[in-house]
């Protein structure tokens, strides 16, 4: 049997649906025992001197294209082995099926985790600050002190008074060396062993941003008042009902050096994110929620009547989203105290007339109505405890760990796509899963289509 062959020199990936353009060269051929369509054994009845060249071959008798796997020569004649080429035969019918592809390099989804390529073994590190949150969070630093002198009934009987170092430096001397009572026959250290200013003092917190300045709670004013005495000292009053303070910034979370790559790069576990914010401590964020949205939005309100901070993360810009929130004291409980003198308790006979001249011919001393005298050394009345303002030193901050990707090659591998596609709508590799696909071919040509496919061919 004989029949026309069109042999081609011709080049393309073995994986490739590419096809010859043109007829060829066009050699009269025989067909020799045993042979196959799959794989017809031809022997050249055209004259030719060296067919080497000639690698590939369609014969239209058949309907296929084939690759030429050998030549020999034999008693004066050329003979080709030939093998199907099932990708370019069935090029038609394999472009216009649907399967889902896994990978493609002229369409992909970048959201999708590429785990084709390993990470590197080390992390690039980079932060931002939240500077316009801590230039607010710390204009100046302020005091909250609560003062049990009956007048705000909202808060059982104390007052909560904001005021700044000036203010509480007055204050300070008003309760060092103030004058209590009305009684110019008691001197004033026995007016404060009587009437201990510091009893009535209930807390004092220092809030590193300025509250008496701030409009964002209601505030009236009046004079700080001890128990039944008053300082004359002036201060803002914080309404009970209203002790929030909001403070907010939002950031835009850089993307990954490598995000064209896909935006799952932004996410974990290629990038790590840890917030470091003041007293909140240090709050790892899972940064696949940034993947598609790079806005985060910090907000600490806090009460200052109680000294407690809530932390509030949010992603995105145009409807953000809550995904953390925490408790955390902001409020710095300070200590104050004073000195005073002892003058009751011990025996009369220990004063001698000097120091009893010292003090002051106070009411009563002569006539046994106090009958003794407790110590001579200075007693330390101390009020609130010791706090640190150590973690309003720097502003929030957000540290970031990028881990990065060798280089890809998107011509061979493609990217991940994961979608059911028409293959004749992409072009170059291409690789498909779970291929199902109705050819009028031999078991062996689908059972090879099938196999090029889940494997990975380029569409050409």
């Amino acid at each position: 049997m004989s029949f026309a062959v069109n042999f081609y020199t011709f080049s393309k990936k073995d994986n490739s649906t590419k096809q010859p353009t043109g007829t060829g060269t066009q050699l009269n051929c025989e067909l020799l025992q045993p042979s196959s369509i799959f794989t017809p054994y031809l022997e050249l009845n055209s004259v030719i001197a060296n067919p080497s060249s000639l690698n590939y071959a369609y014969i239209a008798t058949y309907g296929r294209y084939y690759w030429v796997t050998d030549w020999t020569y034999d008693k004066g004649f050329w003979i080709c082995r030939l093998e199907v080429d099932v990708l370019a035969t069935y090029k038609t019918q394999i472009g216009a099926s649907t399967q889902y592809v896994v990978r493609a390099a002229s369409a992909y989804n970048l959201t999708i985790t590429d785990t084709k390529y390993p990470a590197l073994s080390y992390a690039q590190l980079t932060n931002v600050t939240f500077d316009t949150l801590h230039t607010a969070f710390t204009n100046g630093g302020s005091f909250v002190i609560g003062v049990s002198n009956g007048s705000n009934v909202q808060s059982a009987g104390i007052t909560y008074y904001a005021v700044r170092y000036f203010v509480m430096h007055q204050l300070m001397e008003f309760l060092f060396g103030g004058t209590w009572m009305d009684a110019t026959d008691i001197t004033q250290a026995l007016q404060k062993e009587l009437i201990n200013p510091m009893q009535y003092i209930d807390s004092i917190k220092w809030y590193p941003f300025d509250i008496p300045n701030s409009t964002a709670i209601s505030m009236s004013t009046d004079t700080i008042k001890f128990g039944f005495w008053d300082s004359q000292i002036t201060a803002p009053v914080i309404d009970a009902a209203d002790t929030i303070i909001p403070f907010a910034e939002s950031i835009t979370v850089p993307s990954h050096p490598q995000a064209s790559r896909g935006t799952y790069l932004n996410g974990s576990p290629y990038t790590r994110l840890l917030l470091d914010a003041y007293g909140f401590g240090q709050v790892p964020i899972d940064a696949s929620i940034f993947a598609g949205s790079n806005t985060l939005t910090l907000a600490i309100g806090v009460d200052v009547i109680s000294g407690i901070g809530r932390l509030t993360l949010r992603a995105g810009s145009s409807d953000p989203k809550l995904f953390y929130k925490q408790y955390a004291p902001v409020g710095v409980d300070m200590k104050i105290s004073q000195v005073t003198q002892g003058l009751i308790g011990a025996p009369a006979q220990v004063l001698s007339g000097a120091v009893a001249a010292s003090y002051g011919n106070y009411l009563g001393f002569g006539a046994g109505i106090v009958s003794a005298i407790e110590s001579l050394m200075p007693q330390i009345t101390s009020s609130g405890t010791v706090g640190s303002k150590a973690a309003y030193t720097n502003p929030p901050m957000l540290i970031i760990s990028r881990y990065s990707l060798p280089a890809e090659d998107i011509t061979h591998n493609g990217r991940p796509l994961c979608s059911a596609v028409t293959i004749n709508t992409l072009s170059g590799y291409v690789q498909c899963e779970n291929v199902e696909i109705d050819i009028a071919a031999t078991y062996n040509e689908l059972t090879q289509i099938r196999s090029f496919l889940e494997s990975g061919f380029f569409y050409e």
